[in-house]
This record gives structure tokens, sequence and C-alpha cells, in this order.
């Protein structure tokens, strides 16, 4: 089964907010309520895989690909079903892929800067 984490990204603060940050956040499970209160936060869910380093996956994560089939090596987790782009990662290539940012702190990765 699945371990069930969540981090968010405050929207006004421009920050990832995730157990033991400086806003108080003491659990996982803290995003959702700070979701459920109506913060302006944007939740983040935990895939279940570690990427090649061991970094925890999460959806909107950036990752880039090893895999030569690809026309681009940098691709956005969705929670949904692990979509990169217009494709899908199974959970060997998340695995052997690199957690080199994320959307909101990392935009400027999805250009190719």
């Amino acid at each position: 089964m699945r371990e069930i984490k969540f981090r968010c990204w405050h929207k006004t603060e421009k920050s990832m907010l995730k157990p033991d940050d400086k806003y108080g956040t003491t659990r996982d499970l803290d995003c959702v309520v700070y979701y459920m209160q109506g913060q302006p936060v944007e939740l983040m869910q935990y895939t279940g895989l570690k990427d090649k380093n061991g970094k925890e996956v999460y959806e909107g994560d950036i990752v880039r690909v090893a895999h030569d089939a690809y026309e681009s090596p940098i691709c956005v987790i969705s929670i949904k079903n692990l979509v990169a782009g217009d494709f899908m990662l199974d959970e060997a290539e998340v695995k052997e892929a690199e957690v080199i940012g994320n959307i909101y702190q990392n935009p400027a990765l999805l250009k190719g800067e």
C-alpha cells in the first residue's frame, strides 16, 4: 500500500510547505487541512515512488527522464497515472528519472532554461 503524503505550495508566501517548515507545518496531512480551510495553497500528492537518488516524487515535480525515446527529457509528474508531457511513465522509468525541481519553484526548467 502506498504511503499517503502531501506537500503544498503557498501561493501568497511563494513557499513550499511540508513538515518542519517555518510556518508550523508538523504533519504531512497539514497541507490538506490548509487546503480545506481555504488557504491559498496548491496540493501535491506523493506518488509513492522515489527517483534514482532516493528523492520522493510528488505531483508537480519536474523530472529528467533517462530514456532516449522521448523527445524531451524534461517531464512533469501527474499523480493520476504518472503522465509526463504527452506520454506515460511506468514505475521503472520514474525510479530511473531524477527530480530536478517542481512547477512552482522552478518553472524555467519547463522552458529549457
